[in-house]
């Protein structure tokens, strides 16, 4: 920090911040495209009250039905106070729960 001024400082932050948002964005997509292997609609989603990205996956059996998986930390979570996580490149594991998701569902629509 010496010799450099707060704007400088504050630049570099924010650098740092896009770079890694950035990054999130992407393993948003990819994870984003590995549901299409398994039939499941899913976009990346960015929250802009919290900064953050996720997937949003569409339930099959009904279009009004969807779920949301965030990344943050370099984990996918997926609501408040649920005990699944997954690591940030843990795309399988992302699948597979979702998957889980929609196969209830489905069982539950039918």
């Amino acid at each position: 920090m010496i010799g450099t001024s707060w704007k400088q400082e504050r630049e570099a932050i924010e650098r740092r911040i896009a770079a890694c948002r950035a990054q999130a964005g992407r393993r948003a997509a990819e994870a984003a495209d590995c549901f299409y292997r398994e039939g499941v609609e899913a976009a990346p989603a960015w929250d802009a009250t919290r900064e953050r990205w996720g997937v949003r996956i569409i339930e099959p059996a009904n279009d009004e039905l969807h779920m949301y998986l965030w990344l943050d930390n370099d984990r996918w979570h997926w609501v408040p106070g649920c005990p699944w996580s997954a690591g940030a490149e843990d795309y399988d594991k992302v699948v597979r729960f979702a998957v889980a998701w929609v196969t209830d569902h489905k069982v539950l629509l039918g």
